[in-house]
């Protein structure tokens, strides 16, 4: 259940603490300081769509591709956790198909010993020759954003794109990864702009799901995840829910490390500019980064029940399971 209405007790910010280690698979939070289990590498920051629930046009543009010699830097500093890390995600803001190495760039996750390697895209530039590309160079995973399988409300949400070439783009990836790479996930994810507590929602995920389902594999997922205002700084006027403050801790700071292009350590995937600037993987060691004071003092104030002092954090449920939709439908249908 998401606590967001009054403080937390100790007792109750214990078990919040103990339930995040099991889902890191650790005894305690402590030894979740060793090394993110989950990396974020932006190789590129630029992106073919104009959506109006993204921040696009404020990025960051001063570097919009990682220098090869500090994706080179970063994978080294990578290989020796290489059984620790659970994932490395190629893409946190850009859109990946725009990175003319990302293949390359793949292979070279894979050669370091990095078990799981994934990409998220809108797929408009995702065609057959690409795909198979990323999938030789040993492609795990490929998260499609793609938020209506209605073409108009699709052309008001992802400007630029065309609806027909992604569709035809995420269908010919999936017969080409069930005919020769059937190990390699899909995740399908949607944005959902209604109330998605209302009975709309639960028809709407179903037809989403059913529109897939065909060329879906067993360990594939199709969902959708909340629209959100990026930390604060982007109010598009979408329907965003009101959360209020939010008091339990966030998994994010003891998993997962964000790298923008520019090298710079993020919060997470909504400090799309790194303005906390938690450190720079161009002259510090990752290490030295993950367990920095700068780290360790949001670490603590999600631990204590005062994340919302953070800009970022304040009545954030992004990275929450029992806030997504299809985990609130879930529980809905079993009753």
């Amino acid at each position: 259940m998401i606590v967001s209405e009054t403080e937390l007790s100790e007792a109750r910010l214990a078990a919040e603490r103990h339930k995040l280690a099991g889902i890191l698979a650790t005894k305690n939070l402590d030894e979740c300081l060793r090394f993110p289990r989950y990396v974020q590498i932006e190789t590129v920051r630029v992106c073919n769509a104009r959506c109006p629930f993204c921040a696009v046009d404020r990025w960051d543009q001063s570097q919009p591709h990682m220098s090869d010699e500090l994706f080179e830097k970063i994978v080294e500093q990578l290989e020796p956790h290489k059984e620790w890390i659970r994932w490395v995600n190629m893409q946190k803001a850009g859109e990946v198909t725009l990175d003319t190495q990302a293949a390359e760039r793949i292979s070279r996750l894979k050669q370091a010993g990095i078990r799981h390697v994934i990409i998220a895209t809108n797929g408009a530039l995702f065609d057959r020759a690409t795909a198979r590309n990323y999938l030789e160079a040993g492609l795990d995973e490929v998260m499609f954003s793609i938020d209506s399988i209605d073409p108009e409300e699709y052309r008001r949400t992802r400007i630029g794109l065309d609806y027909h070439t992604v569709v035809n783009n995420i269908r010919d990836f999936l017969r080409l990864r069930n005919e020769s790479w059937p190990h390699v996930r899909v995740r399908i994810r949607g944005l959902f702009f209604g109330d998605f507590q209302s009975p709309d929602a639960r028809s709407a995920l179903v037809r989403y799901r059913n529109f897939w389902q065909p060329l879906l594999r067993k360990n594939d997922r199709v969902h959708f995840q909340r629209p959100h205002d990026w930390g604060g700084q982007h109010r598009w006027g979408g329907r965003l829910g009101n959360f209020g403050n939010v008091y339990h801790p966030c998994v994010m700071p003891w998993s997962t490390l964000s790298i923008t292009a520019m090298g710079r350590v993020a919060l997470c995937p909504q400090d799309f500019n790194a303005r906390l600037n938690l450190g720079d993987a161009n002259t510090q060691p990752l290490e030295e980064i993950w367990r920095s004071t700068a780290l360790n003092r949001i670490r603590k104030l999600h631990a204590q029940g005062q994340r919302n002092l953070i800009p970022f954090c304040r009545g954030c449920v992004l990275y929450d399971r029992e806030a997504a939709p299809e985990t609130i439908l879930s529980k809905e249908e079993k009753h």
